[in-house]
């Protein structure tokens, strides 16, 4: 099951790399963290209401982030007939647009504005910072040995009432609240 998951991001990463060919700059890192927000997607299930006001799959971030230039390769795609938005946002009260919202460690510090600003709302938070999960988000990328891994906390998914498939936990480290 992992080596289908690392199969298929694999296949991903090299099905973008025509669209960034020009954008030679942007880090291997940043790319593979561009697919894995793209194939995640793929095994979550948000509920109806999520969809209510936006069609389309949203991906956001916060602020001016290096990752933002990787997700636009994947902006032309969709997941479960929805096409995959990216945003930008540069204030918290607006986070609440979206279904998928990544944080990255330059953004630690508004962690707790960040989730306070998402408490009830169905949105997945990716995160690559130390703890994350164990402080309120859902999924992080842990980079060991070059390695990208993820941590999934599930009873935080629970809350925000999103389900994540079997097939993504089974590649996972699975946390939860103590």
């Amino acid at each position: 099951m992992l080596r289908l998951f690392v199969i298929t991001v694999v296949f991903v990463v090299a099905s973008l790399a025509p669209n960034v060919q020009a954008k030679e700059h942007l880090s291997r890192e940043h790319l593979i963290k561009a697919a894995f927000l793209y194939r995640i997607a793929k095994f979550v299930e948000w509920p109806a209401e999520s969809f209510a006001e936006i069609h389309a799959l949203t991906i956001g971030i916060f602020g001016d982030e290096p990752l933002d230039e990787a997700l636009n390769a994947i902006s032309d795609k969709s997941v479960k007939g929805r096409e995959v938005v990216i945003k930008q946002f540069a204030r918290i009260e607006d986070l609440q647009k979206c279904h998928i919202f990544f944080i990255s460690a330059s953004k630690r510090k508004y962690l707790p504005q960040i989730f306070d600003a998402l408490k009830g709302l169905h949105v997945l938070t990716v995160g690559e910072i130390k703890n994350f999960v164990e402080v309120g988000g859902i999924i992080n990328f842990v980079t060991v040995k070059k390695r990208l891994y993820m941590e999934i906390n599930i009873d935080t998914a629970q809350k925000a009432g999103l389900k994540i498939s079997s097939m993504l936990l089974g590649v996972s480290k699975i946390i939860r609240d103590k």
